[in-house]
């Protein structure tokens, strides 16, 4: 983390949980990070002046990157009502990323209609989180399958508009670069 800030990184990004398992619906592939953990790594990259964002998946993994002081959540898949409460009460964003899942769709890698079923649950959850008034903001987690540069960024956009979440600048869903 020294040598990412040294050499002008301005933020660090902590992988606080697993990747969505793309075989069983509402589960994450790898055991995830404790509370104790994440608090101490974020404490250390604030203490150095960066902004953390967090890749975190299931719900209790995104309460614990919340509670743990993360700027941001990354992904965010099956968040729960009581995870959205949070988001908005400590002003963390959340970067939802339906592209990651969108761009699998058709490709014959996963079964598409448990691919659908996971982005219709992501896209839900976006509406309800957006009309709490949790911040959202637009980022593609560009280089995944299916999911290219500028383009991906381009695609979640439109996601977010299709959904109805507000992608205005200034208003409380943003594309977003930390600074602390």
């Amino acid at each position: 983390m020294t040598e990412a800030l040294r050499t002008g990184a301005d933020f660090i990004k902590i992988t606080a949980s697993g990747m969505l398992d793309f075989k069983n619906d509402g589960a994450v592939t790898h055991p995830s990070l404790s509370e104790a953990e994440l608090c101490e790594m974020v404490n250390i990259a604030h203490g150095e002046g960066a902004a953390v964002m967090v890749h975190a998946n299931g719900a209790d993994n995104i309460k614990r990157a919340i509670t743990a002081g993360a700027d941001s959540i990354e992904h965010g898949f099956y968040m729960d009502n009581e995870a959205m409460r949070m988001l908005r009460q400590t002003n963390t964003i959340w970067v939802p990323t339906c592209v990651t899942v969108a761009g699998l769709i058709g490709l014959g890698r996963y079964d598409d209609r448990l691919l659908r079923q996971i982005l219709d649950s992501q896209k839900a959850a976006l509406q309800e989180a957006s009309a709490m008034g949790v911040t959202i903001a637009c980022g593609s987690d560009a280089g995944a399958v299916g999911v290219p540069q500028g383009k991906g960024t381009l695609d979640e956009l439109a996601i977010l508009s299709e959904l109805g979440v507000d992608t205005e600048p200034g208003n409380h869903a943003v594309m977003y670069k930390f600074v602390r």
